[in-house]
């Protein structure tokens, strides 16, 4: 639905804003949704478009919390936040949650001030943070959200939360979970999946491979935003693992799966098995090295990546021969605290016929082995 006037949305990134902020644009270029504006500033996405974003395309991205548009801007105080409120509320008399950012509005008062004009009949407050949780905002009514602005606030109302629930069912409730190989959760999964759908956007249906399959998890993601799925292990417990898990995601979500979508091969003997130029995408996080409870010294550290190089040198000449002539790969690299598979990596891609989009550092505080999550474009 396009409309003559452009609306503006903001959009609440997950822990690491600036991948929130690229798979959010990659989604735009597959929905061929045109934007006036894409800017992060802080802990806040704002979009501008004369497109609709609605709950359905929200509810396809990984790395994003909260989906709203802005219905009003107003003076930063609390009479006129009130009087801004009660013009944009479509729901008086119910249950509102009320979630205030970078400003020093009181959102008790807020909501008291509401009460007392008889525009709702209770309100919520976040329970930790500035923010109304998933959890909470499942008995509201309706949810808004006052961002401070310079002198003004903006007024947001909230259209759309992550579904948190649905995300850990396929993180917790996957009848095949193997800690020693790698718990990939389900969000990086769908991030890293969208991010590829992004280099590969005129394709509706893009061929997606996972050439370190695991436990299946970049396959169910791919599968249910309807990309077509194919995975390769040397592993026969992890393609059993994967089958698994594959038949408990159809059932589950009532999805089809191909006559046969997973195969038996060392990364290094792909080419063998496919053929050539068949794929649209690899997206895999390979093997990363043995789970550890402390940090090792950095000789150790440096002979962990020595060890691993192989393994990523074999997929990416994989690639070469299995990617069509215009495709990408999203590809999860080790990353200690100082020293990075990828940095032996950086000045190599080209020599195979890769570009290097971009990369991003996702590693917890307490984590000893991190993520660096690269995008490749393969060919020309």
């Amino acid at each position: 639905m396009i409309k003559d006037t452009i609306n503006d949305y903001i959009i609440l990134p997950g822990r690491v804003p600036r991948l929130s902020l690229e798979e959010i644009r990659a989604m735009l270029r597959v929905s061929r949704l045109p934007i006036s504006n894409l800017t992060l500033t802080s802990d806040i996405i704002r979009v501008k478009t004369p497109r609709v974003l609605d709950t359905e395309w929200f509810d396809a991205l990984g790395g994003a919390v909260k989906l709203g548009q802005v219905e009003a801007i107003t003076s930063s105080n609390l009479a006129s936040v009130l009087v801004a409120l009660a013009k944009v509320l479509k729901k008086p008399g119910r249950t509102l949650g009320v979630s205030i950012l970078h400003s020093k509005l009181s959102p008790q008062k807020i909501g008291l001030g509401l009460k007392k004009l008889k525009l709702i009949h209770a309100f919520k407050l976040p329970a930790r943070g500035a923010l109304i949780s998933a959890a909470q905002a499942k008995s509201c009514t309706e949810e808004v959200l006052i961002l401070g602005e310079a002198q003004s606030a903006v007024i947001i109302l909230i259209q759309a939360n992550q579904d948190i629930d649905a995300f850990t069912k396929r993180d917790r409730a996957l009848p095949r979970i193997d800690v020693k190989r790698g718990m990939l959760p389900p969000k990086l999964a769908r991030i890293m999946v969208n991010l590829g759908r992004g280099l590969v956007s005129n394709q509706a249906q893009p061929f997606v491979l996972d050439p370190c399959v695991g436990a299946g998890r970049i396959l169910i993601e791919a599968r249910l935003v309807g990309a077509q799925i194919l995975g390769a292990d040397s592993d026969p417990q992890a393609l059993q693992d994967t089958r698994a898990n594959l038949s408990w995601l159809s059932k589950e979500y009532h999805l089809s799966l191909p006559g046969e979508y997973l195969i038996q091969a060392r990364v290094e003997k792909l080419s063998e098995a496919l053929s050539s130029q068949s794929v649209d995408l690899i997206i895999t996080e390979p093997f990363l090295g043995a789970p550890r409870r402390s940090l090792p010294s950095l000789e150790e550290q440096n002979r962990i990546l020595t060890k691993l190089e192989p393994l990523f040198t074999n997929l990416l000449r994989a690639g070469q021969k299995i990617l069509k002539s215009q495709a990408g790969a999203v590809i999860v690299f080790p990353a200690f605290q100082t020293l990075s598979l990828l940095d032996r990596f950086i000045d190599k891609f080209s020599r195979f016929g890769y570009h290097m989009v971009d990369s991003f550092r996702v590693k917890r505080s307490n984590q000893i082995i991190g993520r660096d999550i690269v995008r490749l474009i393969y060919g020309t």
